[in-house]
């Protein structure tokens, strides 16, 4: 897992196909949010999941991915997060191929996630976004999923 403030995506993503794209669209976010839905975004095959709710969920089963890396960002508002290595966790809920996600139980650590900073997750991350907080804040979040590719073709490059 990797968590920052967006204005370190350099760091991370400079010179990665579409990562100036990307980055360009969660910026923009905090200023204009885009309407919710689902967008694609470059030729990577990534696609951006945008939404608005309140974070009312309590700790329960652990998420993960197999096909895409999630890229959690929170243009504005804040919530808890949960995350573990799905390697500790126990299946809870079989891999649904159709919507790339299988559920687990088991222990994780959980921590205050800001506005303005992305969570980048891969497949072997089991993570519990929209976490209950104190008080009813509303998040406006945005989730790059990133195909599994992009990042191993990225690493044959180097």
């Amino acid at each position: 897992m990797i968590m920052d403030h967006l204005g370190n995506w350099h760091i991370y993503f400079a010179g990665m196909k579409d990562g100036a794209l990307m980055y360009d669209f969660l910026a923009e976010s905090v200023r204009h949010f885009p309407e919710d839905g689902v967008c694609s975004l470059g030729e990577n095959g990534a696609k951006a999941l945008v939404s608005r709710y309140i974070p009312e969920k309590k700790r329960g089963l652990w998420e993960a991915h197999r096909l895409y890396y999630d890229l959690q960002f929170l243009a504005s508002g804040k919530e808890s997060f949960g995350w573990s290595p799905v390697k500790g966790l126990t299946e809870e809920i079989p891999y649904d191929e159709g919507k790339d996600i299988v559920f687990y139980r088991g222990r994780g650590d959980y921590f205050l996630f800001p506005e303005n900073y992305f969570i980048l997750l891969s497949p072997e991350e089991g993570h519990m976004p929209g976490l209950k907080i104190r008080g009813k804040r509303p998040v406006k979040k945005i989730v790059i999923k990133i195909p599994v590719e992009y990042f191993r073709l990225k690493a044959k490059e180097n």
